[in-house]
């Protein structure tokens, strides 16, 4: 039987999981990241913004926590402006809070999120970016070159595993057990 190697947040899997049950494939979760909130920023004043970037549902979950405990008034401001989403899932995460995002790319990543934005509506523009710390920075690169201005929020941090976890998948890894790795964002690659 085939094993695949699950990369993903613990707290994120369990569908994937269960998914690859479904075609008879086993599966190790080993999280290559661990994600936590990053302390000490604000929630900034929306109306200030053109639009959004969400990247994950991780900025998502972080932001809005933040948002709704701090600032619960300028749920109103992101649900009045353009809110993008890089994958389906962080478009879900974010329409339970109300808030309609630009079409979601076929491929879910920055590059093609990026490309499908006309460059008009970057230039002379602001824009918030919701990141994690281990982001590629994309997103802002983009609208930089575009002429547009970005203002970046490290909302959660990738924390890597312990070295003892680690050990034990690199061997798992040199011995051939797994048919399979899967990662499902950059940082977890």
């Amino acid at each position: 039987m085939s094993t695949v190697l699950v990369t993903r947040p613990k707290h994120q899997a369990l569908s994937f999981v269960n998914e690859l049950e479904r075609y008879g494939l086993i599966s190790t979760v080993f999280p290559t990241i661990e994600i936590r909130p990053v302390p000490g920023w604000q929630v900034p004043d929306l109306s200030f913004f053109r639009g959004v970037f969400f990247t994950s549902p991780n900025s998502v979950q972080f932001f809005m926590e933040r948002l709704l405990a701090e600032a619960p008034a300028e749920l109103e401001k992101l649900r009045g402006i353009t809110v993008w989403a890089v994958g389906k899932t962080t478009a879900k995460d974010l329409a339970i809070h109300g808030i309609e995002t630009e079409p979601v790319p076929k491929i879910a990543d920055a590059v093609t999120l990026m490309a499908e934005i006309e460059h008009d509506v970057i230039t002379d523009n602001d824009f918030l970016f919701l990141r994690g710390s281990l982001s590629l920075g994309t997103i802002p690169a983009v609208i930089a070159e575009r002429g547009g201005r970005c203002t970046e929020i490290t909302v959660y941090d990738n924390i890597k595993p312990s070295v003892e976890d680690s050990a034990l998948i690199k061997q798992m890894l040199e011995t051939g057990e797994f048919s399979c790795l899967s990662f499902t964002s950059p940082s977890t690659a």
